[in-house]
């Protein structure tokens, strides 16, 4: 549909992608980049990085979180090569960002059961050599559900204020629930 073919209540089409969406595609590239520099180091000698690897369910949450990181990135591409109105390119980024979360976490947990009784040691945990960095991507999935939320009619001129408060208590709470987790499974 082009713009001349819309009726006369109808907004204005073509409509791309706003200043979040494009901080949100451009982590997400930032954090794919170095999910393919891990990689790497799936080669050669025997190490930390590649015992995990073998662990069941790293296999399929790093295939995931490929996934939706190229999904991301399409959808964003799209998006800025043809102007949709907001709602559908929106609601993909937002039910990915969804995905992309839940998929972090099943790292975390799937990384801390594996540490129990492992003949590795991994130092990096809840980051990395998990996909989308771990608990950082759940940061930055979280920021972008966050940004995208509609809390004007609720907060009003004070919306600003609300999701920086939202977005640091479910960053602790994150973290709370990793520490929480980690001491459950006696790390």
């Amino acid at each position: 549909m082009s713009i001349d073919d819309r009726l006369p209540d109808e907004p204005r089409t073509g409509q791309g992608p706003g200043g979040k969406d494009w901080l949100f595609a451009l982590t997400v590239t930032v954090l794919l980049g170095t999910d393919l520099a891990y990689l790497k180091n799936l080669e050669g000698f025997q190490t930390a990085v590649r015992y995990y690897s073998q662990v069941g369910g790293v296999a399929q949450t790093h295939a995931l979180g490929f996934a939706v990181d190229v999904a991301v990135i399409l959808t964003m591409v799209v998006w800025f090569l043809r102007p949709y109105r907001r709602f559908w390119p929106e609601t993909v980024l937002g039910a990915l960002a969804i995905v992309g979360l839940l998929n972090c976490w099943a790292e975390v947990v799937v990384a801390l059961s594996a540490r129990h009784g492992a003949v590795y040691r991994l130092d990096d945990i809840p980051f990395r050599p998990m996909n989308n960095w771990g608990l950082f991507g759940a940061f930055v999935f979280t920021f972008y559900i966050v940004a995208k939320a509609d809390l004007k009619r609720f907060f009003g001129r004070r919306v600003v204020w609300a999701k920086l408060a939202l977005l640091v208590f479910l960053s602790g709470a994150q973290w709370v629930a990793y520490q929480a987790l980690q001491a459950k499974l006696g790390l």
